[in-house]
Order: structure tokens, then sequence, then C-alpha cells
């Protein structure tokens, strides 16, 4: 019995010697200072940077010593002797949220090493970060903060600080900075220029008036929804995938050429103008409750749905949205003619689509005189339901119209293999083509405009990108391609095939022709053998297995 009794006093003496070289080693160079309310319980949750990491929490003579690993140690309670709090210890990832009026400062700037600080849902009136050089990760939201002052922490990646009541945030040094929320403060501009790593912006509900992201070429999600801007340069941002600036002042946008974007919310502004030409990836717009008078949608093959109920609409254009299967056009300015016309230009759908086209709020919406005077069938008969707006977009009622659609004027030219015709000339799209292409038969100009075109109308034992039967010029935008990417066994990038007739290339941009050969075809530029050539383009640059360009007449201009 008394061996026993004796295991036990060396044991538990062991653990107690143990324990108390454990305090020894802790980091006192190293702690968190909180602002706390004195006699209450702070919940915290702490990470450290090695397994078994001893860590102290001090307030007053209220000591707490525990042993801290890689991980999340769950949220446990410590007593606030006194307004002052100190966790000491080589902590990473800290976590004082959720203590509300109990917790009013935090002060990490002893603790440079710190990784990832979460602090949001407390009443902090100062959050000193200063030096914090590794600091990767900060969530402050519901804190009640002012200001905040991140400039220095260069490996900040993420930052969330919603729902405060900042007025001013300084990023400078942010360089590493990819995703941050701001959203529901209270600033009145916002620069993040410096930030050029920035993936993901939310500043949703301040009362901005100026927002400025330059050099954030690498932006996929802008969401600023509800500010008091009045202009978006959106020129370079090409990765942009997600727009939402609904609820603003803007009275125009342009996202032309923007090939990544899928989603635009642009709603509630005062647009008069929106140019979406070349948002081939397009698949949502809501641009309602603007004063837009014409709405171009030809091109943007991808879009499944589109809004733009409550404008001031004339005319709508749908050329080539194949994928389309929802609409809401009420509330504008069209007539009898131009509801018809819309009918006629919707793709074809199968029953399963369930596609919708809404043209009246109910059976008072004054402008159900000029609906139920229209052919409705034009869009039944390709299964599109014709209906109110009400929650089960009941079907109106039969019309009295009887219009028929027009069979589409075509035209002897194909770009990568699509025939250009009345219909589709204003955004000829189709496998092969990416950018914008666009036709006006009146002065036989072929515009592109950031295009590239991989595939060619076949011809024989060969393809040819751009074929023209009638004169032809083409005006250039931006930077255009033409690549030979099937490698057939002959292969031309511009062809006019009727004698003398005139092949013009013009305009600012430049083009690139790559029409190598992998077999023994023949491969030309330009084959116009019968026909003179003139170019006074900014830049054309032919790389051919073969002839760059084959002409009658050759007459350069500017070059």
């Amino acid at each position: 019995m008394k061996t026993k009794t004796f295991t036990k006093l060396l044991t538990l003496l062991a653990g107690l010697m143990m324990f108390a070289n454990m305090a020894n080693t802790q980091n006192m160079n190293r702690w968190i200072e909180l602002t706390v309310q004195q006699g209450q319980w702070i919940q915290l949750d702490l990470w450290a940077d090695a397994a078994n990491t001893p860590v102290k929490v001090v307030s007053g003579t209220k000591d707490t010593t525990l042993i801290v690993g890689e991980y999340w140690t769950d949220y446990k309670n410590y007593y606030a002797q006194t307004s002052t709090m100190r966790v000491y210890g080589n902590i990473t990832h800290f976590d004082c949220s959720n203590n509300n009026e109990n917790l009013t400062g935090i002060n990490v700037s002893n603790n440079t090493e710190l990784v990832k600080l979460y602090c949001s849902q407390n009443n902090i009136s100062s959050l000193n970060v200063s030096g914090c050089t590794t600091l990767e990760f900060l969530s402050c939201n519901y804190a009640n903060l002012t200001s905040l002052d991140v400039s220095g922490c260069t490996a900040l990646t993420e930052l969330r600080c919603y729902n405060n009541n900042l007025t001013s945030l300084n990023f400078t040094g942010c360089t590493a900075l990819r995703i941050l929320n701001c959203n529901k403060n209270n600033l009145t501009t916002l620069d993040i220029s410096g930030c050029t790593a920035l993936t993901l912006l939310n500043c949703d509900e301040n009362n901005l008036t100026s927002l400025n992201f330059t050099g954030c070429t690498v932006l996929t999600h802008l969401s600023c929804i509800n500010n008091n801007l009045t202009s978006l340069n959106l020129t370079g941002y090409t990765a942009l995938r997600t727009l939402l600036c609904n609820k603003n002042n803007l009275t125009s946008l342009d996202v032309s050429g923007r090939t990544a974007l899928e989603i635009l919310w642009c709603d509630n502004n005062n647009l008069t103008s929106l140019d979406i030409s070349g948002c081939t990836a397009l698949t949502y717009l809501n641009c309602n409750e603007n004063n837009l008078t014409s709405l171009n949608l030809s091109g943007c093959t991808a879009l499944e749905e589109f809004y733009c109920r409550n404008n001031s609409l004339t005319s709508l254009y749908l050329s080539g949205c194949n994928a389309l299967k929802k609409a809401g056009i009420r509330g504008n300015k069209f007539t009898t003619p131009k509801i018809d016309k819309i009918y006629c230009s919707l793709p074809q759908r199968e029953e399963a689509d369930k596609a919708t086209i809404i043209v009246l709020q109910n059976e008072s919406d004054p402008n159900k005189e000029s609906v139920m005077a229209t052919t409705k069938r034009n869009a039944t008969d390709k299964n599109w339901k014709v209906s109110y707006a009400d929650a089960e977009y009941t079907p109106i009622g039969e019309t009295t119209g009887n219009y028929t659609c027009l069979a589409p004027e075509t035209y002897p030219l194909w770009v990568a293999g699509e025939q250009v015709t009345s219909f589709n000339a204003s955004a000829i799209t189709g496998e092969g083509i990416t950018g914008s292409v666009s036709y006006i038969h009146a002065a036989n100009t072929l515009t592109l405009n950031g295009a590239t075109i991989t595939k060619g109308k076949p011809d024989g034992d060969g393809e040819v990108a751009i074929l023209s039967e009638i004169p032809l010029t083409i005006n250039l935008i931006d930077e255009n391609k033409i690549l030979n990417s099937t490698y057939p066994k002959n292969y031309a990038g511009i062809l006019i095939n009727q004698s003398d007739i005139p092949l013009n290339i013009t305009g600012d941009g430049s083009l690139n022709m790559d029409v190598k050969s992998s077999s023994s075809g023949y491969c030309l530029g330009i084959f116009a053998s019968s026909n003179p050539v003139n170019l006074s383009c900014n830049s054309l640059k032919i790389t051919s297995s073969h002839v760059g360009i084959a002409s009658k007449e050759l007459h350069i201009t500017n070059g």
C-alpha cells in the first residue's frame, strides 16, 4: 500500500516538474494584446507554429498556461481580471471572434509572425497589425471599425472587413492581396491600384464615388452594387468573369471584347448606352430600369437569360443568341412590328427548355394593345411561351397579327465556314471564331475586332478562312489572328474568288496570319492572283509555308 502511494507521489511530482519546465520554455517575446471588459470571460481559439507549443494567457494576476498544436484548440474562455489580456507564445493563427462588447481593441504588432487573424463580431475601436509581414488572412467583419491600415502586410492575400463603419482603407504595399470584401461600410473612395494580384473585389453598399483598380488586370469578379459611381473603366480587364454594378449612377457601360465575361448585372442605373459586343461567354444579363433606347445582343452566343424591362427600348437585336431560353422585355417602347421581329429572331427551342419571353406586366400593362396585335405563333411555333410577369409566367391570350418572318438575305462571303447573311452580319459567330466579327453589306466591309479565326470553309481539298466573291474591305481593330489549326492539304487565309475585284485591308489594328502546313499541301496568306490588293492597315504579318501574298497588283500605303 505504501509502495503504491509513493509511486503516485513520484508521478505527480514528475508531472509538476514537466509543467514547470514547460512554462519556462514559453516565448515571452511574442504576444498579442487585447483590450477587454474587466470582469468578463473572453473566448479565444489558438493555433501554434509547432506541436506541443506552450502558451500563456495573462490578465492581471490571472495566469492560464496551456499546450497548443498545429491545429485549432476550439474556443476556450479566459477571465479578464483587468482591462488588458495578453497571449504569449508562438501563435500563428488567432481567433477572438464573437466577444461582442467585451473586446474593444486588438494589437498584434508584437507577434509579427502571425499568419491568420479572426476578430469579427466585436466592438473594436482599434486594430493594430503593423509589422505583420507574414499575415496572410484577416477577417474583421462586424467589428465597428472606422479605419483600417494594413499597409506593410505584404503577405496578405485575403481581407474581409465588411459590415463596419470604415471611412478609409490603406492597402499600400499589399501586392499579394487576391480577395477583398469591404461591403457595407462608409467608404467614399477606394484605391486598390497597387493590388495587382487581386482577383475578387466586393465593395457593395458603400458611398463610393470613385473606384480605382488600375493595374488589377487579373480581376475576375467585381461587385460594386449600390454605390454612387458615375463611371467604370474596364479597358484591359480581359479576365473579368462577373460584373455586378447595379444600383449606381452609371450613364454608359462598355464591356465590349470581354470574352471571359459570364454574368453582368447593371440594372438600376442611368444607362443610355451599353456595349456588350464580343462578349461571347456571357450567359446572364440584367439591364432593367435604365434609359436604354437600343440594345444589341448579336453575337452573344452563350447568352441564356436576359432582362431589359423598364427602359426606353425601341429596338432589340438577338442575332446569334442561339443559347437563349429566357427573356424579359416588358416596359419598353417597342411597336408591334418591332415585337414581331423579336419573335422571329428567337432561336428554335425544345419543349423541355421551357423557353419564356416576358412581354407584359399584367392585364393593365399600357403596352398590352401593341403586344396583342403581334403574331405570337412566330414565337410559340419555336417552343417559346409568351407570358405575363407573374410567378407562373401565365401565357398571354391569342394575338391578332399575321406577320410572316422573312428569310435572310445571303451574301457571297464566308468566315470560318459560316456564310454571312442579313441575320448574322452584325455578329458573325460559329465554331472557329472568337472575338468580334461583323459585316456591313452596303459598304462591303468586314470588321475584325480582337478576332481569332481557326477554321475555314472547305474548298476542294483545302480550306479558306475568309472567302469572298464580292469586293471586300477588311477593317482591323485591335489584334487579330488567322491560324491554320486543322492543317488541311491546302489552305488560304484570305481568298478572293472573282477576277478584278479589289481587296482592301485597313484600320488601326493588326492581323497576324500563320498558315504553315504540316503536309505537302499548298498554303497562302492572301490568294488574290487576279485582283488588286491594297494595304493601309497598321500591321500585317504573314507566316506561310509557300506564298505570303499572291495578287495581280499590290499597293501599300503608310507601310
